[in-house]
């Protein structure tokens, strides 16, 4: 309760023989209005009867008019609008806290099915497919996915050794062969490749 509720509940005529009850329905009709959403009606209405209420016919037919009982009507909900207010933005925050969290659990497993389910379509792109399987291998082995050389525009550099014996050897088996096109099996050494 606020210092300003205090003071509004205060003033009320404190030589009534009432002022406890006046007060007292005074925050059930706040706390109604402004956070049951409710309206004031409803709180006269409800079953069991609060027997610290005032009947409805007292509220509506005295008390509600008074001005000391709407200031701390008025006061009581502008404090309870306030604390709705933070109670919501609190509840926002908390939900949003679990939702990242959930996110933050489930993400890399919901990020691994969708790359697979690229990798595995068929009817995907082959450079979609390619980079599936390079963010894939980012992922699951970063420090190898440095090494990999997938969708860069420079030239990959293979080292290859004995290439150029390998294409003489061929060059020189294809040219044996004659001129009717029909080459012969591979003869090359594997090894030396």
């Amino acid at each position: 309760m606020t210092d300003q509720v205090r003071a509004a509940l205060a003033a009320i005529d404190p030589t009534h023989r009432h002022v406890e009850r006046m007060r007292y329905t005074v925050r059930r009709v706040a706390w109604s209005i402004e956070v049951e959403r409710a309206g004031e009606e409803v709180v006269f209405t409800r079953e069991p009867r609060d027997p610290q209420l005032c009947s409805r016919t007292i509220w509506y037919g005295k008390w509600r008019k008074r001005p000391d009982v709407q200031a701390a009507l008025t006061a009581c909900r502008e404090a309870l609008r306030g604390w709705r207010d933070a109670e919501v933005e609190r509840a926002e925050t908390e939900a949003l806290r679990r939702v990242r969290l959930m996110l933050s659990e489930k993400a890399p497993e919901a990020i691994i099915d969708g790359l697979m389910g690229i990798i595995n379509d068929g009817t995907a792109r082959g450079d979609h497919r390619l980079a599936a399987v390079d963010r894939l291998t980012q992922l699951a082995v970063p420090e190898l996915a440095a090494r990999i050389p997938v969708n860069q525009a420079s030239a990959v550099a293979v080292e290859v050794r004995n290439l150029d014996d390998f294409i003489e050897r061929e060059l020189a088996r294809v040219a044996g062969s004659g001129e009717n096109g029909a080459a012969e099996t591979a003869t090359g050494d594997a090894d030396a490749l």
